[in-house]
């Protein structure tokens, strides 16, 4: 079971890195200026992927978790502004 949750996380650590990667300010800040929400989750998964970096050596760790805790909890509603920028965005073509 073990083995299965780690190879979930180590999925999600490649969908996280590339949203990180898209979200980079230096070479996006429009995204932040269109949802400023964005930037809670770029740092919400600048924390998930350090702590990843941090455990992955470790075979005891197979979920890794940053939450309230952390004081970079995922962004709520996030999925439901992008949404509906997208639609938006649809919509003027």
């Amino acid at each position: 079971m073990v083995r299965l949750i780690r190879g979930l996380t180590d999925s999600i650590r490649k969908h996280n890195s590339a949203m990180y990667k898209l979200l980079d300010a230096k070479k996006n800040q429009i995204f932040w200026n269109e949802i400023p929400l964005l930037e809670d989750l770029y740092y919400h998964l600048d924390l998930w992927l350090r702590k990843y970096n941090s455990l992955r050596k470790n075979a005891d760790v197979a979920l890794i978790y940053v939450g309230v805790e952390d004081g970079r909890p995922f962004p709520r509603k996030i999925d439901v502004l992008v949404h509906n920028k997208i639609r938006e965005l649809q919509d003027q073509k």
